[in-house]
């Protein structure tokens, strides 16, 4: 039990950071068409 726990932290740890950079790229894709479109429907 307590090496399953170890392993899925392990997991964890590791998939962290990756989910990290995949959405801040996501976020900055997005970022780039809002602010080109979204500045003049909001202006």
């Amino acid at each position: 039990m307590l090496m399953k726990w170890l392993n899925i932290s392990g997991i964890w740890l590791m998939a962290i950071p990756e989910f990290g950079v995949i959405l801040y790229a996501v976020g900055h894709i997005n970022a780039f068409p809002s602010r080109n479109s979204g500045s003049c429907r909001v202006g």
